[in-house]
């Protein structure tokens, strides 16, 4: 239910996939789609590479190419969200962080988990 009391339905579907480029990296996309009563269903649609961090599990957004052509993640104090995420386990978790016009911060956190005996689609790049 909608904050507005209206009811909407939504899918949500997600694709990690090997990012061809990047033999360390891997992409996500994400779409959404929103369906509420009488009204034409809200598409959204997003993409994201990662690469690693030189941590374990833990890998960053290569969002845009710097001027060395370096994958780099985009800049939270121009507005841009600064997206990472880790890998724990049998879990995804994307981390996407935005710096608000007030100077606060919205922190937005996704997890997607394997469920068990579930076997990943793996497509080659």
């Amino acid at each position: 239910m909608k904050g507005d009391g209206e009811e909407s339905i939504r899918d949500l579907n997600v694709t990690i996939e090997p990012v061809a480029a990047r033999r360390d990296g891997f992409r996500i996309i994400w779409s959404t789609i929103i369906r509420r009563s009488g009204g034409e269903p809200k598409r959204k649609s997003y993409e994201i590479e990662f690469v690693p961090t030189g941590r374990p599990g833990i890998f960053s957004s290569a969002m845009r190419t710097d001027m060395f052509g370096n994958a780099v993640p985009l800049d939270p104090l121009k507005g841009d969200p600064f997206v990472w995420c880790r890998i724990s386990g049998q879990t995804l978790t994307v981390y996407a962080l935005t710096i608000t016009d007030t100077g606060s911060y919205d922190l937005q956190v996704y997890d997607r988990t394997l469920r068990e005996g579930a076997r990943p689609e793996i497509h080659p790049p």
